[in-house]
């Protein structure tokens, strides 16, 4: 028994199918026996039994935005979740069932259309298994709260290929897991019942760009903005270092209100008032902003990322000002808004956000005329310069395998205690190839 798509390694297709798993145009070097797509819940059932039956592990993948490759295993199949994209929305209840393949844009699409909203995550590609499993860093999170605490219930996919529903009263460490788990899941998630926000999300947003030559400066003035700004605006930062024809670092500053109607929210005053030369937009609804996101095709990426609770005048000088190797697309991105307003941790998950700003460092190249290494060395460069003022890092965009600890930085204490004891009890002989200890540690 085996899904209807199963590719063996030095098949024809493999090459293509292989290629085709990551939004990135680099992969490393490890190669699956097999690669399975499935097409519904009765296929990967079927693709976990095939593993099982050949002595395989599975690796996962669900919209190959993991840049560290978690969906790649020597030896193991992978099991492409990218077909499993239904969205079922329920409008009476605010709840939809999302499968882990429908990516961001068609899902803030959907939900815009029948009235809802939904932290959805920034980048229009990400496909909802990994970001909710990862933990749902998304939009409005003050606000909303994150992804994973709408996860109401899962349905999943066992190593041994039992189906089964998930949620605070059945298998509690499995619906936790779900909450934050991120790549080390113990099984496959094929639908997620999500709790939804009543009413269609309309922002208003405003740009500015600006030299950044004096890093503690621009820092200054950017928390003094966030002084000025009501929670319900999220501040991003585009951090860019000196290179090719930038001889000095600049940056990009924009705001994103979700009270429209709130003055003290708008977000091209807040930036005018600081003295930035800013334009913005009316509004618009969330959806369309994020179907317009860069989508960065045939790129090579890499990415690191930490979290911090320092401000922006203590983060910009430590930041690498040089990036010679680098290409225009290359940045660091700070995000403000990463804990709710009320300062309240996801209840019932693995996932703790531990900084109130995310920090990601993300490298774009083309693999035929530039090499990876310095485009990495720049990723991690970025996340050691910040590392004193560092509180951990996300699963979903941090760097794996970048040092011992890469992972165990991921997961606080407690939730690295439950999470081995959720596997130890759910794939107690390792059949699910990502692992805590190091995602090429059961190699």
């Amino acid at each position: 028994m085996r899904p209807a798509s199963w590719l063996e390694r030095g098949s024809r297709d493999f090459p293509a199918a292989r290629a085709s798993l990551s939004v990135s145009t680099w992969q490393p070097d490890r190669e699956p026996a097999a690669i399975a797509r499935a097409s519904g819940p009765d296929d990967v059932v079927a693709a976990v039994l095939a593993a099982a039956e050949r002595g395989l592990r599975v690796a996962v993948r669900s919209g190959g935005h993991s840049l560290s490759a978690t969906h790649l295993a020597s030896g193991a199949v992978t099991l492409d979740l990218r077909d499993l994209d239904q969205i079922e929305v329920d409008t009476d209840d605010a709840t939809a069932w999302v499968e882990p393949g429908a990516t961001v844009a068609r899902t803030a699409a959907a939900l815009h259309a029948a009235g809802m909203s939904f932290p959805v995550g920034h980048a229009p590609t990400v496909g909802l298994g990994g970001f909710l499993l990862a933990g749902g860093n998304g939009w409005n999170t003050p606000t909303w709260g994150h992804g994973c605490e709408r996860i109401l219930a899962a349905e999943v996919v066992l190593p041994d290929g039992e189906r089964r529903l998930v949620d605070r009263d059945h298998d509690t460490d499995l619906w936790r897991a779900a909450r934050g788990a991120g790549p080390f899941f113990p099984g496959v998630v094929v639908r997620f019942l999500l709790q939804l926000e009543r009413g269609a999300a309309w922002v208003r947003r405003g740009f500015a760009n600006t030299a950044a030559s004096d890093p503690a400066s621009l820092g200054s003035r950017i928390d003094d903005l966030l002084a000025t700004v009501p929670a319900s605006v999220e501040t991003t930062v585009f951090w860019h270092p000196a290179h090719g024809a930038h001889d000095e670092p600049y940056a990009m500053i924009a705001l994103t209100a979700f009270d429209v109607a709130d003055p003290a929210a708008d977000p091209v005053t807040a930036l005018r008032r600081q003295g930035f030369d800013a334009v913005g937009t009316g509004a618009v609804p969330l959806a369309e902003v994020v179907r317009r996101l860069p989508r960065h095709d045939g790129d090579a990426l890499a990415s690191d990322h930490v979290w911090t609770d320092s401000a922006f005048a203590h983060v910009l000088p430590r930041l690498p000002q040089d990036g010679e190797t680098l290409t225009d697309c290359s940045c660091v991105l700070l995000t403000t808004g990463s804990r709710r307003a009320d300062g309240a941790s996801p209840a019932d998950a693995l996932y703790r956000p531990a900084g109130s700003m995310s920090v990601s460092a993300y490298a774009h190249w083309d693999p035929a005329t530039q090499p990876r290494e310095p485009q990495v060395a720049w990723t991690r460069e970025v996340t050691a310069a910040l590392a004193e003022l560092a509180t951990g890092r996300y699963v979903g965009e941090a760097d794996l395998d970048n040092g011992p600890r890469a992972v165990e930085h991921c997961f606080p204490t407690a939730a690295r205690v439950e999470l081995a004891a959720t596997l130890a009890r759910h794939d107690p002989t390792a059949r699910m190839a990502a692992s805590p200890r190091g995602h090429e540690a059961r190699r």
